[in-house]
């Protein structure tokens, strides 16, 4: 086993304070985000430049999970520093899985809102058993539903 790096690479430090800031950046997209959604779910069109923001949000998202994608390749690449000297074992084994967790729950937020973006995970708007597709575009008006058992209406989805 080669011997951990003693301090992490200006790039590794340059990706994480990128995540943070778009992290706290997307927060300030919030009620433009829910505008647009409701506008999607019932069929309008978003007003002023929510629609704009949402793309901003779109563009931060996306920055937020290759930064991620480039922090996990070069950790497995360049391996992280060890511990301060004398951190207690049990505490050790806690960050690494708070680490973890912490890449988890980032990857699964970017991929949850492209789920939602898309319309293929629920907020809340309709059945289990329906999902909405829009054959024109987010802001299309007529929402077409189909059933997921129904292989043959996928069609009208262009699936």
């Amino acid at each position: 086993m080669t011997t951990p790096p003693q301090f992490y690479r200006p790039a590794q430090i340059i990706l994480h304070w990128v995540v943070v800031l778009s992290i706290l950046l997307q927060w300030t997209f919030n009620e433009q985000m829910v505008r647009v959604v409701e506008a999607m779910d019932t069929g309008v069109t978003p007003v002023g430049s929510d629609d704009i923001m949402v793309w901003v949000h779109v563009g931060v998202v996306s920055t937020i999970l290759f930064a991620v994608l480039a922090q996990l390749y070069m950790r497995y690449l360049f391996g992280t520093p060890d511990h301060a000297p004398g951190t207690p074992e049990i505490q050790a084994k806690i960050a690494i899985w708070m680490h973890r967790a912490l890449y988890v729950t980032l990857l699964g937020m970017v991929i949850t809102v492209g789920l939602t973006w898309n319309r293929v995970a629920s907020l809340g708007t309709h059945t289990s058993t329906s999902i909405p597709c829009y054959s024109r575009g987010p802001w299309h008006t007529q929402e077409q539903r189909f059933s997921i058992s129904s292989c043959a209406r996928m069609a009208q989805c262009g699936a």
